[in-house]
């Protein structure tokens, strides 16, 4: 159940911009052949490789490896996509796929929705997953075995749920947004968060700087919510609540549309405030919370066309505060309108693992919940 991956085209272009560049600095006195690599961290980080070659060959480093080290090495153990450019050295470049050996590098740190781009140019690129090109590898969960040198049944089973638990628990956004909450159930969410290895925290506007500090040094981002929960305040309010969050540390911003404006087919003022909470909001990311319960399907489609239109990353099925939440129903409606172009995330009456998972299997790439802990199982 992992988290399917989008990359946008933008980034995706660059990642393999950066690998064709890379080639240029490969060590290759003997196969004469360059490779390049660009990794893209979760986080946002691109880290760059090359091919270096040895007299002894066996100390040959590939691009994808010399990558992946430079990335690990500055903190980085979660990954989403990378780039890979090869040719020899005065011939046209290649689609170049993976050796054997990197493939099981990326085994390590990667799930099977781990994007692999075959680039000869940022614009003319084929793409894969780690499932294309290793659909069976040799992972952690090989080496809990017993004193037979057999893999039991048990431990197997054990492996699998815990590996089942982090890829969920990497999908959810750990949310507290009452009125109620003070600093300590912020810290206590965070705490939370930390433990579990959530993709984020998830609350309000006012407690993005204290999140971010308690989140420091770790992969669990802060999302902040804008314009919670009816999205019925000035564009420019929106804007502005986006861009305060974003400096007090906020990396995700979940805004709230403008229902009303939706449902009596004002798409320019629709489509506009979204792309103003996306500029006013970058580097972080924002995904556009629709309020499915008071749309129609076709309304939900509108909403997810011009959400992405306007340059958003995902759209979000419930703030969880209206007359309903997340449905499989809807996010399989919005994971269609999308296609891969944007993620989505269901929040809303998510209240057992069952539930998310159900979620999950209809498309949903994130969940918001605040009971994070209980739908680990």
């Amino acid at each position: 159940m992992m988290e399917k991956q989008t990359i946008s085209r933008e980034v995706t272009e660059e990642l393999c911009r950066k690998a064709v560049e890379m080639r240029r600095y490969s060590y290759v006195p003997y196969s004469h052949f360059h490779v390049g690599a660009a990794l893209l961290s979760e986080d946002g980080r691109i880290f760059t490789g090359c091919n270096v070659e040895n007299a002894g060959y066996p100390a040959c480093t590939c691009a994808e490896r010399t990558a992946f080290a430079k990335a690990v090495s500055e903190g980085a153990i979660s990954f989403s996509a990378i780039a890979i450019s090869g040719g020899p050295e005065d011939g046209e470049l290649q689609y170049c796929p993976p050796c054997g050996v990197c493939r099981q590098v990326m085994s390590e740190f990667c799930g099977g929705d781990f994007l692999i781009y075959l680039a000869k140019a940022p614009d003319d690129y084929e793409t894969y997953t780690l499932d294309d090109l290793m659909p069976k590898r040799f992972t952690p969960a090989h080496l809990l075995k017993d004193r037979g040198g057999t893999v039991p049944k048990k431990d197997c089973e054990e492996a699998s749920m815990t590996a089942e638990r982090t890829d969920i628990s990497k999908m959810i956004d750990h949310t507290l947004l009452k009125a109620s909450a003070e600093q300590a159930d912020i810290r206590k969410l965070c705490a939370e968060a930390r433990t579990h290895g959530f993709a984020s925290v998830c609350v309000n506007s006012c407690y993005a700087k204290l999140a971010a500090e308690e989140l420091e040094g770790t992969d669990v981002k802060t999302c902040c919510v804008v314009g919670f929960p009816l999205g019925a305040m000035a564009a420019r309010a929106k804007a502005f609540e986006a861009r305060c969050a974003v400096e007090d540390g906020a990396a995700e911003i979940d805004m709230v549309i403008n229902v009303g404006a939706l449902k009596e087919g004002r798409d320019d003022y629709v489509r506009e405030e979204i792309r103003a909470v996306v500029e006013s909001a970058k580097p972080a990311i924002v995904k556009v919370i629709i309020e499915t319960c008071l749309l129609t399907d076709d309304e939900k489609r509108k909403a997810c066309e011009l959400s992405e239109q306007a340059g958003a990353a995902f759209v979000k099925t419930s703030t969880g505060f209206s007359t309903g939440g997340a449905n499989a129903h809807d996010v399989a409606l919005m994971k269609k309108a999308v296609g891969g172009r944007l993620k989505v995330k269901a929040a809303g009456g998510i209240h057992t693992p069952d539930e998310a998972r159900a979620l999950i299997e209809a498309g949903a790439d994130r969940i918001g919940a605040s009971n994070g802990v209980a739908l680990l199982g």
